[in-house]
């Protein structure tokens, strides 16, 4: 297992970290289902992050592949976040209800919920994936499409884009997506000329990775500054000062991925910065 030293700074792309410009070693994996052994036609499935207590997966579907390929799925002993990125697509659950995946779609599966997508558009529907473990923990196991799911366990899923915001600061807007076991998310809007923090550093008390949904801006540690642009991960371990801005004209999306139970129960101070240290 990996050991969290310090942050990291990875392109879901390309497997790539840009802080030591290595690639993460086996990052592309297999998802089951395929009805063709050992080769899984139309996924690709990228292992981007892997701690005791965080997996991030970068999925990308091509058009008319389903997941699983028949039936449905689920994944004893870990909760799950699924956001779509892009693409369409339809979440289907064992309990007869689901929904549209769209751009903007968070969907929290708990534990053992039999869930699976079907993709019948056009494009690639591409998903990032959390797990509050590394992935080769993630438990897998199928469930017959016309079996009946009879656990009291229940998915949820929010547009993010278009659910309530609170201003927080000026510019700064933060919609809570979902809490969970283990992983909680929430939704960061900053206008045009937004920081966060306004001024020095701040860090948190739980690891935290923050994925650019839109939009762009730059990300500063007390070593150095990256730019923030659409399909990078920030993973930041307790505690590791950092700071975003938005230096763009348009809107910058984050999603920001705690490891706890609930965004409320996240504890963040300030730091100050290196020329103060």
């Amino acid at each position: 297992m990996e050991q969290k030293k310090t942050y990291r700074v990875m392109d879901c792309l390309r497997s790539l970290d840009l802080r030591t410009m290595e690639f993460v070693p086996g990052a592309r994996t297999r998802i089951g289902g395929s009805p063709d052994g050992d080769v899984d036609y139309g996924h690709d499935c990228k292992s981007i992050l892997g701690y005791d207590n965080l997996g991030v997966l970068w999925v990308k579907q091509e058009p008319g592949v389903d997941s699983p390929y028949t039936d449905y799925v689920s994944h004893p002993g870990a909760d799950g976040i699924e956001l779509t990125i892009d693409g369409e697509a339809i979440m289907r659950y064992a309990d007869g209800e689901g929904g549209p995946l769209v751009p903007g779609i968070c969907t929290y599966i708990p534990d053992g919920v039999p869930h699976g997508n079907h993709h019948p558009g056009y494009e690639d529907l591409t998903l990032l994936v959390i797990y509050p473990c590394p992935i080769s923990s993630v438990g897998r196991a199928d469930h017959k499409i016309d079996e009946p799911y009879i656990g009291e366990k229940k998915h949820t899923m929010i547009n993010f884009l278009e659910a309530p915001a609170e201003e927080v600061a000026p510019g700064h807007f933060v919609t809570k997506i979902t809490d969970g076991t283990g992983i909680c998310a929430a939704y960061h809007r900053l206008a045009p000329g937004c920081a966060v923090p306004s001024e020095d550093f701040l860090c948190h008390d739980t690891d935290e990775a923050v994925f650019v949904f839109r939009g762009g801006g730059i990300a500063t540690y007390p070593d150095k500054t990256y730019t923030m642009k659409k399909e990078l991960v920030f993973y930041n371990p307790a505690g590791t000062p950092h700071r975003c801005m938005n230096n763009t004209n348009e809107d910058l999306h984050l999603i920001v991925v705690f490891t706890c139970n609930s965004v409320d129960n996240v504890k963040t101070e300030s730091k100050a910065y290196p020329s103060e240290m």
